[in-house]
């Protein structure tokens, strides 16, 4: 069976840090209660959203890298994406922004999963 390790990237952290959770730990209770068909106004039964295999995969695949703080992601009048959050001066630089949503980068978590 293999093995994911998530390792901080941050000289001591780790200790604050919590533990990644499974996606599959967090499905919403919307996503639960949906139906996997539906009957419209003509009777005809229709796939639900449960029948979608790659929606699945989105909610159930995966991990949450926690925080113990709030970050808060917002776009201003322009458009231009702005990341704040709640936790103390020593953590900053934990989240950083990308500079435009255009380009291929992603939020930087200083987090990486290796496969052991």
């Amino acid at each position: 069976m293999k093995v994911i390790r998530f390792v901080p990237e941050i000289e001591d952290k780790e200790l604050m840090l919590l533990e990644p959770e499974p996606c599959k730990k967090h499905v919403p209770q919307w996503y639960r209660d949906g139906e996997y068909h539906w009957v419209d106004e003509n009777g005809n039964n229709n796939a639900g959203l449960k029948t979608c295999k790659p929606f699945i995969d989105v909610m159930i695949g995966g991990y949450f890298l926690l925080t113990p703080f709030d970050i808060h992601v917002t776009r201003d009048e322009d458009g231009k994406m702005n990341i704040r959050w709640d936790g103390p001066d020593a953590w900053q630089g934990f989240v950083g922004e990308r500079p435009s949503a255009l380009e291929p980068q992603s939020l930087c978590l200083p987090v990486t999963a290796r496969t052991i």
